[in-house]
This record gives structure tokens, sequence and C-alpha cells, in this order.
């Protein structure tokens, strides 16, 4: 597949689905070689969690010992015939899938976390994935407002 970069300023606008696939193994067996999290929370909920800060806590926290399961919430947008969608769209698709794996539970709900249907989906997924409780809540939101 080739795919011709778009960049506006420091934005990115196209993401080759199988370079986002390595950066995310990339950061996963990172983590695996680092001293483990031992002690750390179960359930997750990240606010903010396809790419960044957010990313980093999901992979650390799957990944590095602590076995977390996790719910992210972002807003990226997938491909189309405008274009290959945004790189934290696959960074969500392929930690999902490598999660899954190794036998963790990672949903990725999709859309605006300010918006009421979004808030609804992430309760209904605590509800039915974490048994009505978080661990613990990171908020990782990038925002152009």
């Amino acid at each position: 597949m080739i795919i011709e970069p778009v960049i506006n300023g420091v934005v990115a606008r196209t993401a080759h689905p199988l370079g986002c696939e390595q950066a995310v193994l990339q950061q996963i067996n990172y983590v695996k070689q680092a001293k483990p999290i031992t002690d750390g929370p179960k359930r997750v909920l990240i606010i903010g969690g396809s790419s960044g800060f957010g990313l980093a806590a999901r992979t650390a926290l799957t990944f590095g010992g602590a076995k977390a399961d996790t719910i992210s919430v972002s807003y990226e947008r997938g491909p189309s015939d405008k274009g290959t969608g945004a790189a934290g769209y696959y960074n969500n698709l392929f930690f999902k899938k490598y999660a899954e794996q190794e036998g963790r539970i990672a949903v990725n709900i999709q859309g605006d976390a300010f918006s009421r249907q979004i808030q609804e989906e992430v309760v209904e997924a605590i509800e039915t994935y974490f048994e009505g409780e978080a661990d613990l809540i990171i908020y990782s939101v990038a925002s152009g407002v």
C-alpha cells in the first residue's frame, strides 16, 4: 500500500496502518522489558487513550506487569474514501488486538467524550466489563479548543 504523507502544520493527516501497528508493538515490547508494575490497578478507564500519555499509560498498565483491563475513549477519524484515518484510530485497533491476545479486556469507545451518548456508553462499558467499578481513571484528552 502506498500512502502519501499529508501534513498540515504539525498535524499528520494520513497514517499508515502497518506503521501504527509496529509503533504499538514497539511500545508493548519496551514495557515488557521494563521493571514490572507489581501492585497496579486492574480496571482502568482512560479518557484520551489513543496516543500520547493516554496510550502510554494504557500500554504500561496492560503489558507492564499489572495486567490491567482497559476502556479507552477517544475521538479518532477512521478510514474513509477521503483518507486513511488517524494514527490514533489504528493505535486503538492494534492495542486491542495485542491486549486480547494476552487475555486482557480492551474496549475502545470512539467518539466525543463530552457528549451525553459517549458518556452513557462509557457507563455501560464500566458496568459490563468492570462490574460497575474502575480502579483508576486517567484523563488525557487533547483538545483543539
